[in-house]
């Protein structure tokens, strides 16, 4: 569960948010709502898919350049075998979905946006079956960046223009960044500190 407290204080937060509060509701509308297909509720949606693939693209070019490729092609087509596998029956199947070993000794998987996964050499000395290489796959694959967590610097930028909103006497234009964070899913707790959120 996603867990924040927001809020800024001073003349200049003050002048940043009053001043740019329209421009923020206007750029905040690039950003919409989307039906997680895991859980079928709506979350924030900071990028595209098509942003999110990009991204990903570009993460697993910078991994491949700093860790390396491991040089085995029939590791990596065995690798890339089990994990396209597993990821035809996610929520996320039409990812273009791409399953890499790298060159490093240290025991470790991990995923990037859009799809790519990782996993390196020295966590394949550790597996004794495709059942358990499956296992790790499965579980990379549940880490996709997306979702709330993806979210939740969007989440502390809105908290926090409420905040200072409400400061500002803006009380119309804080309820309606509230009502659209309660549409979201978003608990928010107003206490003598600040404003916290939860999903």
């Amino acid at each position: 569960m996603a867990s924040r407290a927001g809020g800024q204080s001073g003349s200049r937060a003050r002048w940043r948010w009053g001043s740019g509060a329209l421009g923020i509701l206007i750029g905040g509308s690039l950003a919409g709502c989307a039906t997680n297909p895991a859980t079928g509720q709506r979350e924030v949606s900071l990028v595209s898919e098509s942003q999110e693939i990009a991204l990903g693209e570009q993460t697993a070019t910078a991994a491949r350049a700093a860790i390396g490729v491991y040089p085995d092609s029939g590791l990596q087509r065995y690798v890339r075998g089990v994990g396209m596998r597993l990821s035809g029956i996610t929520e996320r199947a039409s990812l273009p979905w791409n399953f890499e070993v790298v060159d490093d000794p240290e025991v470790n998987a991990f995923a990037a946006p859009g799809g790519k996964i990782f996993v390196t050499r020295g966590i394949l000395n550790f597996l004794g079956s495709e059942a358990e290489l499956a296992g790790v796959l499965g579980f990379t694959l549940e880490a996709v960046p997306g979702g709330s967590q993806a979210a939740a610097p969007f989440i502390d930028l809105l908290v926090t223009l409420r905040t200072e909103l409400r400061a500002a006497k803006q009380y119309q234009l804080a309820d309606r960044v509230r009502d659209g964070l309660v549409e979201l899913g978003v608990e928010l707790n107003d206490g003598p500190e600040g404003t916290t959120w939860r999903m």
